[in-house]
This record gives C-alpha cells, structure tokens and sequence, in this order.
C-alpha cells in the first residue's frame, strides 16, 4: 500500500477541491484524482459521493476546472470525485501513439491481453480500488473518509467494443496485440 498525498488545495463555494496523488496497486502507476468536499461535511454528517468519469484526452483536472459542478454540488452537500482516466507513464509499447488508445483513454474497462493486462484496469481502479477505498490506506483518515460510496452503473446498453469511436480505436491498434475488452 502507498500513501496518497494531497497535491493541491482550492477553496471553492464554501468547500473545496482538492488533488491527491498515489502509487496504485491496481495499475502499477502513480494515479491523481480530485475531491470536492462541500462545506457541510464532516466525520458526523459525511455527504453522499458522486464519480466522474471524464472521457478521452481528460485527466482529473478537466471536471475540475471547467463542469462547474461544484457550486451545485456545494448547495446540495454532495462531494464529487474525479479520477485520472488512464494510467501515465506506464511504459507499454504504444501507449501515447494515438489520442483515443492508451494514455488519456483508458475507457474505464480492464485490459485482457499483455502487455496492457498488467496496467490498464480502469474498471478495477475505479469500482474495486478507489470506490471501495481498498487501494487508499489513510482513506478513512483523510476527507475523503467523510464520505460513504455510492455506487452507480456507469455501462450504457453497448459495449465500449460496439461504440463507433472504440471500436476505430480498438481495430486501429489491435495488430500491435492491444487489449481485448472484457464486460463484467
């Protein structure tokens, strides 16, 4: 287990946004995300938690810095969590070749076949590491403890295979021996 350092702090609408960084278990990589915490929480009244999950090209920072949920999320007392969308610096062979494939594009599913299996597990990451606090050792201790997970099924009726934009991405790449994309 790895330490999660807070990395930044704003103060926003009465709470605020702050960043951590950590070392995952889950994808082998130094990993940020953002918290709003609302001005109302506390370890007594924790707020309800929801996640974001930015799409291609995006890193934690893009909902921060341009949703403008924060003033919403601020006057209902919600916190709203937004993880990193892909592994950085992992160092597989084509990672950063293509903007919708690999860094920046995760696609919040884990990867199948070498060598991506061993860093590309969004999916994980995000439902069975970060979400269930498993990954984050000072979770409990930290803000972010103030809140309970609230789980949401974040599929569409597709299949990120059967999406036109992953699909491109996917056949694009899939001679280099890229991921197959499992459902759970």
């Amino acid at each position: 287990m790895s330490t999660t350092t807070r990395v930044g702090s704003n103060a926003c609408f009465g709470g605020s946004w702050q960043r951590y960084k950590h070392d995952s278990e889950c994808t082998k990589t130094p990993m940020t995300f953002s918290v709003f915490v609302p001005p109302a929480a506390t370890p007594e009244a924790p707020a309800p938690c929801i996640f974001y999950l930015s799409g291609l090209t995006c890193t934690d920072e893009n909902f921060v810095q341009k949703a403008g949920a924060a003033r919403t999320a601020a006057e209902r007392g919600v916190a709203l969590v937004a993880p990193d969308t892909s592994p950085r610096g992992a160092g597989v062979d084509g990672e950063d070749d293509a903007y919708d494939f690999g860094s920046g594009a995760g696609f919040y599913v884990d990867a199948t076949a070498a060598p991506w299996r061993d860093n590309y597990n969004m999916y994980s990451y995000v439902t069975d590491r970060a979400a269930k606090e498993s990954e984050i050792p000072n979770f409990k201790g930290s803000d972010l403890g103030r809140f309970p997970h609230v789980s949401a099924d974040f599929w569409t009726n597709n299949h990120p295979s059967e999406r036109p934009r992953s699909v491109d991405a996917s056949s694009g790449t899939r001679a280099r021996g890229t991921p197959t994309l499992k459902r759970r």
